[in-house]
């Protein structure tokens, strides 16, 4: 007995295409736009961050009792807690952005699936898990972010490993891991 190949005709895969194309261009396009914003807002609101020379940097850790001493970076820390409400929301438009490609990465390989039949699975898979991935990273990213710079600037202990314990966290670095299989 001789298995039916898993595709449809190609008139039938043309009517869904044309049904749905639109709506994944939407998607894309939103999705485009979304990142763009997002990106913009991020930028802006970082645009005039403080900064630590890294000569500075390297002159003050070999200096003794570096890590009792106010950081270089809690400028930086301040400066990222008063402009949360941007960075917040230019990760939400991140987020948003991300997501809205799962809708068009979904069409995208419907689309190459009934012209290439032996397209693996794990192909849509990843495309739907990546864009999730980020979406949820670029958010919970910023929304930590700021969180701990807003309890930095408000606490006394501005030290190095106070700076530190915002900066390499373990919220904050395992959503930084989330980035890389997105």
């Amino acid at each position: 007995m001789s298995e039916q190949p898993d595709t449809q005709p190609v008139e039938e895969t043309l009517a869904w295409e044309a049904e749905h194309g639109p709506r994944a261009a939407i998607a894309a396009a939103f999705a485009a736009l979304a990142t763009f914003a997002g990106g913009i807002v991020s930028s802006t609101a970082l645009s005039n961050q403080p900064h630590v020379p890294l000569v500075s940097a390297l002159q003050n850790a070999v200096k003794p009792g570096a890590d009792q001493r106010a950081s270089l970076r809690s400028a930086q820390l301040e400066y990222i807690h008063s402009k949360a409400g941007l960075l917040i929301l230019g990760g939400v438009l991140l987020g948003v952005g991300y997501f809205a490609l799962i809708p068009a990465l979904g069409y995208l390989y419907r689309a190459a699936k009934a012209r290439r039949p032996e397209l693996p699975r794990v192909a849509i898979v990843v495309a739907l898990i990546g864009p999730a991935l980020l979406g949820v990273a670029a958010i919970v990213f910023q929304v930590t972010l700021t969180t701990k710079a807003g309890d930095f600037a408000a606490s006394a202990d501005h030290t190095r490993k106070a700076v530190d314990d915002v900066t390499k966290g373990g919220l904050l670095r395992g959503v930084q891991i989330l980035n890389l299989p997105g």
